[in-house]
């Protein structure tokens, strides 16, 4: 269970901050993806989707690392919030034939994280059915 939580902690991090750095500096966090904002529609929209969604992802995380009855939905919670951008940037990948390398990394570091939650999640069910035999 411990390192089940570490793992929901450790992944509630990345959605904080980068949520905090797209809601308070949505200009200068947009442009380290080659993003531009252009309008004030543009601005509400990247600190929606990328500020205030991010944050709100990273608490819930942070929730369930808090509370044990909640650490399995986390980890699964966990598991589609990196997963999906993986899809997401495969699937660029496959339609524009190109990732750069800032991309390529974090595809790999979402599959990472991926991946640790499932070794959490695998480890967690072992020690449940461990504990019940």
């Amino acid at each position: 269970m411990k390192f089940a939580r570490l793992v929901l902690a450790a992944s509630a991090t990345p959605f904080i901050l980068t949520g905090l750095a797209f809601l308070v500096a949505p200009v200068q966090t947009a442009s380290l993806v080659n993003l531009s904002i252009e309008s004030p529609t543009v601005d509400s929209m990247v600190r929606t989707a990328f500020g205030g969604l991010q944050i709100g992802c990273g608490v819930f995380l942070a929730i369930t690392a808090l509370r044990p009855a909640w650490v399995r939905p986390g980890l699964a919670a966990h598991m589609a919030l990196w997963g999906g951008p993986v899809i997401g940037r495969l699937a660029s990948w496959y339609a524009t034939g190109s990732a750069p390398p800032p991309i390529l990394l974090l595809i790999i570091c979402e599959i990472a994280f991926v991946v640790l939650g499932a070794f959490a999640w695998r480890r967690l069910l072992q020690s449940t059915s461990q504990a019940a035999a």
